[in-house]
This record gives structure tokens, sequence and C-alpha cells, in this order.
């Protein structure tokens, strides 16, 4: 599976506090074949226009903030999803882009998987399992 590194993903990537993470993550580590957004996070919403932010008590946000960026208005090809946090989670650079550790992603869902609802639950569970069994291949090899 090779990730299609589109205009949207070289100019987001030019951010230096941006780290890709959730379904682009996972196609970039060779765990899923598709996604249907961008998620992001960044430290400062510096650098990004057309932004929208707001705040949530989803589990998903450590600190609530959160943005995003529709795809309208920059006739892009997709929404962007954007987690505003204090600290960037470890990272590598695949395909020129700095990706989410699978290690990091692991922790993450981990983290949050007891505290959202069961249908993002079942999510969490599967690509928990995808990353386990990614990280055991590798560690066979």
């Amino acid at each position: 599976i090779m990730l299609n590194i589109t205009p949207q993903l070289i100019s987001l990537s030019a951010k230096e506090d941006l780290i890709f993470v959730g379904g682009i993550a996972m196609v970039a580590h060779g765990m899923k074949k598709s996604f249907n957004d961008i998620d992001i996070v960044i430290t400062s919403t510096s650098g990004l226009s057309n932004i929208t932010t707001y705040q949530t008590d989803s589990a998903f946000s450590k600190s609530g903030n959160r943005a995003f960026i529709l795809k309208t208005e920059l006739s892009m090809e997709m929404d962007i999803d954007i987690f505003i946090e204090n600290e960037l989670p470890d990272y590598e650079i695949i395909n020129g882009l700095k990706i989410i550790t699978k290690d990091a992603m692991a922790q993450y869902y981990n983290s949050i998987k007891n505290r959202v609802n069961s249908h993002f639950r079942n999510n969490i569970e599967t690509n928990l399992s995808l990353i386990t069994h990614n990280l055991n291949t590798l560690l066979d090899e």
C-alpha cells in the first residue's frame, strides 16, 4: 500500500509542529488501505488558514482544544480534523511526512478505549489489533 502524497499533504507537512495521526497514519504504516479525513496533532494554529477552533470534552482530545478545516474552504480533497495539544506524539518520517509511531498510536488508543462509546471502541479495538499484529510481525523478522 502506498500513501498518495497529495499537494494538500505536502503543504500541511511544511508546518513544523504537525504530526499526522489516525487513519492516514494507519495507511502510511501499511495497516489500512484508505482514510476518510486527515487527522493531525499540532501545538499551535499558526500557519493554518480557514481554521475553525472549538472546545470539546471528547475522550479523543487530551486538552479539549480541537479545530477543523473543511475541504470546501481550501478546495482540497479532504477535511482536516485537528487536535491542538501541549505536546506532539512520537513520530517517524514516512514518505516525507511526520507520522505518529505505532507505539505512540497503541498508547493513545489504549488510553482512550474505555472512555468512548461502543461504536468508537470497536474501531479502536480493530486498530489496536492491527497495530499489535503489525508490531509482532516486525519483531519476528
